[in-house]
């Protein structure tokens, strides 16, 4: 999960993600759980609740995810990344998000 490989010099490094209870840590510490996507209503169609749990944007550029630290204070928090060099940009709680696309 988020490793770099420098595969002419032979070094693998790890990410180091920063967990907003725990500090930086390494990348293999924690769980990737998926984009943040809004979660459809009980009452909503099958075709909304298929693409909710099937159907992913996949994005290439920033991106917002949930992260579970495994190995630390096992907390979900949101992790947000650009995909395509998998920079970590921003890790905070979901109770400190701004837009909360997540919330029901």
């Amino acid at each position: 999960m988020w490793c770099l490989n420098d595969v002419d010099k032979g070094i693998q490094v790890s990410i180091l993600i920063r967990c907003p209870n725990c500090g930086e840590r390494s990348a293999y510490e924690f769980q990737f759980g998926g984009e943040v996507l809004k979660r459809p209503k009980v009452d909503d169609s099958d075709a909304e609740w298929y693409n909710y749990v099937y159907g992913k944007k996949n994005v290439h550029g920033i991106q917002k995810e949930w992260c579970y630290h495994r190995f630390g204070c096992k907390r979900w928090f949101l992790v947000v990344r650009d995909t395509s060099n998998n920079n970590v940009l921003e890790t905070f709680l979901p109770a400190d998000d701004k837009v909360k696309e997540w919330k029901i």
